[in-house]
């Protein structure tokens, strides 16, 4: 589920090709992999990138965002689905119950000009609303990343939870300072 390289990224992610993640990565600079950390070599790949290429994938194909907006929208979200990856996978080391915050991604323009905005489920930013707001809910994106990427590398994800402990209301600030 970490350290990966990038034929079980794509097949995780599916229907998204690799010519089309390198595409994001060089014209939109979709932040993937560790490529930033490594010197040389090929980037390695884990399940929050899974995440995020399938958030990618739904902004540009059923929202049809363009790739730039899609990208910028993404890496917004980048620090708060790496830390919800991380819960995830602490808890199968262990074989427990994640206790993930829930954050929502919401955006009420798709123009390019404004930036989504991350909150925990129990925050508003609108006293009474927006007319329309896209709203994607992180912890289930992670899970789906999660439970696709346990079938293309043959993880069996029978005992593994598929309930989350709402225990936790907010991640703690070290927690995606980390990140």
């Amino acid at each position: 589920m970490r350290n990966l390289l990038g034929g079980p990224l794509y097949d995780a992610a599916s229907p998204v090709k690799g010519g089309t993640v390198r595409a994001w990565v060089a014209n939109n600079e979709l932040r993937l992999g560790d490529r930033q950390e490594r010197d040389a070599g090929k980037p390695r790949y884990d399940m929050a990138d899974v995440a995020r290429l399938l958030l990618m994938n739904w902004l540009t194909s059923r929202q049809a965002m363009s790739a730039q907006v899609a990208a910028d929208m993404t890496n917004a979200a980048w620090q708060h689905i790496a830390v919800l990856s991380d819960i995830e996978l602490a808890a199968m080391d262990v074989g427990g119950t994640p206790q993930m915050p829930r954050y929502v991604l919401s955006f009420d323009r798709i123009d390019g000009m404004h930036r989504p905005t991350i909150t925990h489920y129990s925050q508003s930013n609108h006293p009474r609303g927006p007319i329309m707001e896209t709203r994607i809910e992180l912890r289930e994106l992670v899970r789906m990343a999660r439970d696709r990427l346990c079938m293309v590398v043959g993880v069996d994800f029978k005992g593994l939870h598929h309930e989350f402990a709402d225990t936790v209301s907010i991640a703690p600030a070290h927690a995606l300072d980390a990140a």
